[in-house]
């Protein structure tokens, strides 16, 4: 049961959780009262592993960026709002367990909150831990909530902190304004940022998904913190899954990378 994932998820700060995203999902009912887990392909459970269950031997996860492109109606929501409610309800970070959404716009991160909402309301268990608002999910310990934010006011998003942030199709975004105001803060060393689209229409450099898919599995400096690059899954972003190799650079800073 749920509960019992729970309780058993309690450890030290930046331990690595005695809960795994897999086990956490196995659960869980999906909104049509299925397993969640069986609704999640092989290739789905790999990112998740990947991307939230690998940590260096200081306790510190190892990757603290997904970019997952995939075509349309390929479960890129649905992934998202699951790894949310993993870092929302599973990981502890004492700054907080807050986890912010955002999209092309407040009506599709609104959306994604409502796939939340849908996937707590089947889950007793689950709902028994958060409260549920109109804009928000809060932990009933207030140690976290899930939020939503306009994606059009970059400036108005700077100085914000959270555990995790998604960003649901920003093949529209046109420059890293917004992805740098909410990049992950460099005192918290276990935040993720988690991106999803499909190809963006603007590819030329300077564009964020054109600068990321462009980036061959390597190295990069992220300011205080240094991550391995490694895209989630590419298959359908260009059609062949194989990028462009371009120099070890962005046009402009990433917000943190898996």
């Amino acid at each position: 049961m749920v509960a019992r994932v729970l309780r058993e998820s309690k450890r030290p700060i930046l331990a690595k959780p005695s809960v795994t995203s897999l086990a956490f999902f196995s659960q869980l009912k999906w909104i049509d009262g299925r397993p969640s887990i069986k609704t999640i392909e092989p290739y789905r459970r790999d990112i998740f592993t990947r991307a939230l269950d690998t940590y260096g031997p200081d306790g510190v996860p190892s990757h603290n960026l997904v970019l997952a492109g995939r075509a349309k109606k390929n479960w890129k929501s649905a992934d998202l709002i699951l790894a949310a409610l993993y870092c929302l309800i599973i990981r502890e970070s004492p700054q907080g367990n807050d986890c912010i959404l955002l999209a092309n716009d407040e009506g599709q991160a609104a959306d994604d909150l409502s796939l939340a909402k849908k996937i707590i309301a089947v889950n007793p268990d689950l709902k028994a831990e958060v409260q549920i608002l109109a804009k928000e999910i809060r932990r009933r310990d207030h140690h976290g909530t899930m939020r939503i934010l306009p994606a059009g006011n970059a400036l108005g998003q700077h100085g914000k902190t959270s555990l995790f942030v998604g960003f649901d199709e920003i093949h529209g975004y046109r420059d890293w304004d917004l992805l740098e105001a909410l990049q992950p803060d460099p005192s918290r060393p276990d935040a993720i940022c988690w991106i999803t689209s499909y190809d963006s229409i603007w590819d030329i450099d300077g564009c964020p998904l054109h600068d990321l898919t462009g980036q061959p599995k390597r190295w990069v400096s992220l300011g205080p913190i240094n991550r391995r690059v490694a895209r989630a899954d590419k298959r359908d972003v260009r059609g062949d899954g194989v990028g462009p190799d371009r120099p070890d650079r962005f046009a402009r800073p990433p917000c943190g990378i898996l």
